[in-house]
C-alpha cells in the first residue's frame, strides 16, 4: 500500500500551487534505505510473482566492427609488409601493399609523429572508419599499412576519407581481382 503523498493542486492563481497535505502523517518504514520499488531488497525474497528480465537495448549505432582476422596485429607482419610490399604515397596517407595468400584483405594503422594519445586515437578511429565503409569495393587478397602523418589531425572525417580514397586509388586496389593484369601495369 502506497503512503499518502502529498500532491500539489492546482488552483486559478496564475503559477501559485498550493498543496494538500493529508491530516495524518506517513508511517517511516523500518528501512528507510530502500525505495517503494526495491523494499523487499533487504529482506527474504518473495517468490510469489516469477521474475522478469528486463528488455535491454543498444544505444547507439549498429556498427559492423572489422572481425580481428581483417587486422594485421603482430609487429612481424608489419615488417613484412613494410619489407616486401610495394608503397604508395597520396598526400597525408602512405599506403604498403603486399599481395598474399587468402581470402580477404588484412589491415593495419599507423601514426607517424608525436602525437598524444587522443589525437593518435581519433585519428585511428577516423581511418578504421573510412576504410570500413569503403571495403567492400576493394580487390581482395591483400595486406594493407595504412601510415598517417601528423598532419591528419586537423582534418575532419571527410577529408580523410577522400586522402583514403585517393591513396587506394593511386594504388590500384579499386575493383575486382582480375587474374589477366598485374599489379605493374
Amino acid at each position: 500500500m502506497k503512503p499518502n503523498v502529498a500532491r500539489p493542486v492546482k488552483k486559478n492563481l496564475g503559477d501559485f500551487y498550493e498543496t494538500n497535505l493529508p491530516a495524518t502523517s506517513p508511517k517511516k518504514k523500518k528501512n528507510p534505505r530502500f525505495s517503494v520499488q526495491n523494499e523487499n531488497l533487504g529482506g527474504k525474497k518473495n517468490y510469489s510473482q516469477p521474475e522478469t528480465k528486463r528488455q535491454t537495448r543498444t544505444v547507439g549505432l549498429n556498427i559492423d566492427l572489422m572481425e580481428s582476422s581483417s587486422r594485421l596485429s603482430s609487429p612481424n607482419d608489419f615488417k613484412i609488409v613494410y619489407r616486401e610490399g610495394y608503397r604508395v604515397s597520396a598526400g597525408d596517407l602512405r599506403l604498403h601493399i603486399l599481395r598474399r595468400q587468402g581470402e580477404g584483405n588484412r589491415v593495419g594503422f599507423s601514426i607517424r609523429g608525436r602525437l598524444k594519445a587522443v589525437v593518435r586515437n581519433r585519428i585511428k578511429r577516423r581511418l578504421r572508419e573510412a576504410y570500413r565503409l569503403n571495403q567492400a569495393q576493394l580487390k581482395k587478397g591483400f595486406d594493407l599499412v595504412i601510415v598517417a602523418r601528423e598532419s591528419l589531425k586537423e582534418k575532419t572525417f571527410w577529408e580523410i576519407e577522400r586522402a583514403l580514397r585517393m591513396a587506394l586509388t593511386k594504388g590500384r586496389m579499386w575493383g575486382s581481382n582480375d587474374k589477366n593484369r598485374s599489379l605493374d601495369d
